[in-house]
């Protein structure tokens, strides 16, 4: 069971952050605890694309990255662009969203590996190494 603090409550669960290209291959990760804002999560991945990806312009991401701060950090640190994609006005319900759909499909990519399924590590970097170890097997398929 893995517990996270949180001003005096406890916080079960963790938070999987990722960056994917737009294939869906995996660019940077971080996993935290689950009381972790998205935008400081954000950040942890964004950090690991600096001098990475000198092509990498424009970050796209959902309606929980969005605000001025983050915007700005991004722009300061990589020079990048974020867009945040956006439902569309008067939807109801599931609609998939243009550019964000691509991370959904690589976090559901993951879930398929039993030990990805559920969080079973104790540490974060224990799950980081799994989710990193998942994603090298389904690249290496890809070259068949």
């Amino acid at each position: 069971m893995i517990w996270g603090f949180d001003g005096g409550k406890l916080v079960k669960g963790r938070k999987r952050h990722v960056g994917t290209d737009t294939l869906g291959m995996l660019l940077g990760l971080a996993v935290t605890e689950a009381n972790l804002g998205d935008r400081e999560g954000a950040k942890l991945v964004a950090a690991q694309f600096v001098g990475r990806f000198p092509r990498l312009l424009k970050l796209f991401a959902d309606q929980n990255y969005s605000g001025p701060d983050l915007a700005e950090w991004l722009a300061d640190v990589g020079g990048w662009e974020l867009e945040i994609v956006r439902a569309q006005a008067g939807q109801r319900g599931f609609a998939v969203q243009p550019k964000r759909w691509i991370v959904e499909r690589s976090l559901g990519w993951l879930n398929l590996y039993r030990r990805l399924s559920k969080e079973y590590e104790e540490l974060p970097s224990s799950s980081e190494a799994m989710i990193r170890i998942a994603m090298i097997h389904m690249m290496l398929n890809r070259l068949d």
